[in-house]
């Protein structure tokens, strides 16, 4: 927490990405230079993203990493910061992505008062279908002649086995073309089993979530559904949402599938409150082939202070004077792009 002159009146919840366990200080740090009161979870358990033997045989660990310890921080956050301030926040926001991105949407689904609104980049949801999809891609991948490297990206004449993975990977959502090859060898296509990518989600989700809970369970806890935020929109809440076009973990094409969802589920005119940009040759919540940093975290500062090239700034001008965000401006050295929304 800033000191009380240095206080901008905001509360911001941070989310954790992929299995959750670990606090970011750093980014703590960051938002209490800014001004802002500011906290994150480790979700009730220790460890890192890519591990999820804390799961099974404990369903309230799932219920805590899923859902419950949103709500148990805001409460404690807001205690301190009463305690501290002798005042409340005048406006509370949550921010993440990947998991955390899923995170901000359950925020605003399971509680739509406690927030006025929250970005949620690369949102993993629903994660339950991510994570399979996680798996279909890496079987389909390691099946006999079904490999395709970096080279054999590049290649039209694919053979049955690879042109049979190839289609796999395109429904789960992802766009070979336009993933980078660094991405799609670290990411898609890792020969190596040892490093953290696709298959690491896959085979954790498979031998410490989908073996000891039902799918029942699994989305109860972990999934938003579309109709979900009919009570946030009602309320006045905002959604700010981000993906990468080349995003070789978080299926782009899953969420613009999961936003379209929303609109077809909710009344009323869905930009109104939730707004999509899709972001050109940017890799998974940041970095890529293209500019790609709109203060979206530590590695992604914004170049400017205003609200079209700073998405805190975007979702500020928007929960509080009205202002919705039409464009997202990208800079990285020479690189400047602008982002119209995608919906």
């Amino acid at each position: 927490m800033p000191a009380p002159e240095r206080w901008s009146g905001r509360y911001y919840q941070i989310g954790n990405g992929g299995f959750a366990g670990a606090i970011h200080l750093p980014t703590l740090g960051e938002g209490a230079r800014r001004g802002d009161a500011i906290a994150a979870t480790d979700t009730g358990h220790r460890g890192n993203g890519f591990d999820a033997s804390w799961a099974p045989g404990n369903p309230v660990a799932l219920a805590d990493y899923g859902w419950r310890s949103i709500k148990a921080t805001r409460e404690a956050a807001d205690a301190l910061v009463h305690a501290y301030y002798r005042r409340d926040p005048h406006h509370h926001y949550f921010m993440g992505c990947s998991n955390g991105g899923r995170m901000a949407l359950m925020a605003a689904a399971r509680w739509p008062q406690d927030w006025d609104g929250v970005i949620a980049g690369a949102p993993a949801n629903p994660w339950t279908v991510q994570l399979r999809n996680f798996g279909a891609v890496q079987d389909a991948m390691r099946a006999p002649g079904g490999w395709i490297g970096t080279a054999e990206r590049a290649q039209t004449d694919l053979s049955p086995p690879q042109r049979a993975t190839l289609n796999v990977i395109v429904a789960a959502g992802y766009a070979p073309a336009a993933i980078t090859a660094d991405d799609w060898t670290r990411w898609v296509a890792n020969p190596d089993r040892t490093p953290q990518s696709q298959l690491t989600f896959a085979e954790q989700s498979r031998t410490y979530l989908f073996k000891h809970f039902s799918d029942e369970a699994l989305v109860a806890d972990l999934d938003v559904q579309p109709g979900d935020l009919q009570a946030f929109r009602d309320r006045g809440g905002k959604i700010l949402s981000y993906f990468g076009s080349s995003d070789p973990v978080m299926a782009p094409g899953l969420g613009v599938d999961w936003y379209d969802a929303v609109q077809a589920a909710t009344r009323g005119r869905t930009a109104d409150f939730y707004r999509l940009f899709l972001i050109p040759g940017m890799s998974h919540c940041q970095g890529g082939a293209a500019a790609t940093s709109f203060g979206q975290s530590l590695d992604a500062p914004a170049v400017r202070q205003d609200r079209e090239h700073d998405v805190r700034l975007a979702m500020e001008a928007w929960a509080e004077r009205g202002i919705a965000p039409s464009v997202l401006k990208r800079e990285a050295g020479s690189k400047r792009t602008v982002v119209r929304r995608l919906r």
